[in-house]
């Protein structure tokens, strides 16, 4: 599972920066504004999975820290349609992961977590329900 998932990773890069190097000819190719937007967009995602991916998982030194508290304001401040969209879409995926997990919890291996309880039937959810209100604004 862990080399699928490094595959995906790798797939999302590549997708990032191709549609950044996309957007980007389009603005100099005098396509306006929006392209130059999306561009910044793909490009800034681009980077914040890259660097994403370098960091541990439980960062404990102070520039891991550092680095992923970045990473996070980076999602956080870059606000533009296509990240309420991402953002939304990432959400509705977490739902989709989180029914799975209770699915596993309950009929395969007949136990159940607390923590993961709550994330599955509150946290992701209402994680859902603020991203998609999000792309109404």
């Amino acid at each position: 599972m862990g080399s699928l998932a490094n595959a995906l990773d790798i797939v999302n890069l590549v997708l990032f920066s191709a549609v950044a190097v996309v957007a980007l000819l389009q603005w100099r190719a005098g396509r306006g504004r929006a392209a130059l937007w999306a561009a910044l967009t793909f490009i800034d995602l681009a980077v914040i999975v890259d660097v994403a991916n370098a960091l541990p998982e439980d960062p404990t030194s102070t520039p891991d820290l550092v680095l992923q508290r970045g990473v996070i304001l980076g999602l956080v401040l870059w606000d533009t349609p296509e990240a309420r969209l991402g953002a939304a879409t990432l959400a509705f995926v977490g739902v989709l992961f989180a029914i799975y997990l209770l699915v596993v919890q309950l009929f395969v291996i007949d136990a159940v977590c607390v923590w993961c309880m709550a994330n599955d039937v509150l946290i992701a959810p209402a994680l859902a329900v603020v991203t998609a209100l999000r792309l109404r604004t």
